[in-house]
């Protein structure tokens, strides 16, 4: 279980090139106000302090969460997910996103409170 106010789950490996890549990305999501209580990383049991030294500096307040990847089906990584207050996933982006999936997410983030 997530804690109370997170709505958007980055599915993360650190050995993942496509997710190292996206950390400036990352990095601009955690820097929205109060984006770091709204977004938490999620990578595989035992790699949680490699995720969390590939964050970008500053990151230090960043949720990472350890997570059982085949038990949850994360077969593909990046992935982020938007998560409702019942913590139902409501959306699934796959991959490196472009720019109208970024401002999705971005978007996301500043309302604070996606509903659903």
């Amino acid at each position: 279980d997530l804690p109370t106010g997170y709505r958007v789950l980055v599915v993360f490996r650190p050995d993942c090139k496509f997710c190292l890549e996206s950390m400036p990305f990352y990095g601009e999501l955690l820097g929205i106000d109060g984006g770091s209580k709204r977004l938490a990383f999620v990578t595989p049991h035992g790699q949680e302090l490699a995720t969390r030294q590939a964050l970008p500096l500053g990151s230090s307040a960043a949720l990472v969460l350890g997570a059982d990847f085949r038990k949850n089906r994360f077969v593909a990584t990046p992935m982020i997910l938007r998560i409702d207050k019942e913590q139902r996933v409501r959306a699934i982006w796959r991959g490196t996103l472009g720019g109208s999936e970024e401002g999705r997410v971005r978007q996301l983030l500043r309302e604070g409170d996606p509903g659903g």
